[in-house]
């Protein structure tokens, strides 16, 4: 596990996550089920416009499928060998593009995908089903109160929440990222980590399945028990606003003394 993540990185990634815009993700991703839908639509959109990757509206078009083959499965690769188109799209990125999302065999798929604009071409074969996710445990490995297996960061020494419950300050308010991400597109990133600091953080501790699962199933709870902005930036403003109308009163209060003062002065001396 990296131990030396620098603050202006978390903060970063959490001005990444603060940014992604809550549509975009996997509504302009096409449907559940499908390979952009389900490994590209975290960072991508199709019409959405650009989000942490540009946006792939068109881009069978713009790139040959030739060219596309390569960069999607390999995209360092491209850019070790030289390539400038490539070089040039992970330079801009804000986000890393990591190789092995997309495998070579799958990009048939993929490509079918990007022309009808997200939507599988075809409903894919029925995938195992993966565990079951318990938001209650989801929860504890979030907060530390139960340890990841592979000796990961609890997510709360970073992120905070709402209720309250995690103070992690160094990276943004995980409370609505289920909203924001969408499902398909939060269990892509749970499963990829596509962010530079995290991919660093947990290189030599990765999630296991299970323990995606139930970190999204806690994710999925939060979103559904607070589906406004939380009580607590509502108290905030709420309390913010009572004491500025108290100060403005006080020196009101003092600006009409002091006009007293000076004119009775003034009538005093003349």
């Amino acid at each position: 596990m990296a131990s030396s993540i620098s603050l202006p990185a978390l903060l970063g990634l959490g001005v990444l996550l603060a940014a992604a815009p809550a549509e975009g993700r996997a509504a302009e991703g096409g449907g559940e089920g499908g390979i952009f839908a389900s490994r590209c639509a975290v960072c991508h959109t199709i019409g959405g416009g650009p989000s942490m990757g540009p946006d792939l509206q068109g881009v069978t078009e713009r790139r040959s499928e030739a060219w596309l083959r390569s960069f999607i499965p390999d995209p360092q690769g491209m850019v070790d060998a030289g390539d400038p188109d490539a070089a040039a799209l992970v330079k801009g990125g804000r986000a890393s593009m990591p190789s092995g999302i997309v495998q070579p065999a799958e990009m048939d798929a993929l490509l079918a995908e990007l022309r009808a604009g997200g939507k599988p071409a075809a409903a894919p074969a029925e995938a195992p089903a993966g565990p079951e996710g318990r938001a209650e445990v989801g929860g504890r490995l979030f907060r530390g109160e139960e340890p990841f297996a592979n000796g990961g960061l609890p997510c709360g020494a970073c992120h905070g929440l709402a209720d309250g419950s995690s103070l992690g300050s160094l990276a943004v308010d995980l409370t609505d990222v289920h909203g924001r991400l969408g499902e398909a597109g939060l269990r892509g990133a749970l499963r990829t980590l596509p962010f530079p600091v995290m991919k660093e953080a947990y290189a030599d501790a990765p999630l296991t399945e299970q323990e995606r699962a139930d970190l999204l199933a806690f994710f999925a709870s939060l979103d559904a028990s607070a589906p406004g902005r939380p009580a607590s930036a509502g108290l905030l403003w709420g309390g913010g606003a009572a004491v500025a109308a108290l100060l403005f009163a006080l020196l009101g209060l003092g600006w009409k003394r002091q006009r007293r003062s000076i004119s009775d002065e003034l009538r005093s001396q003349a």
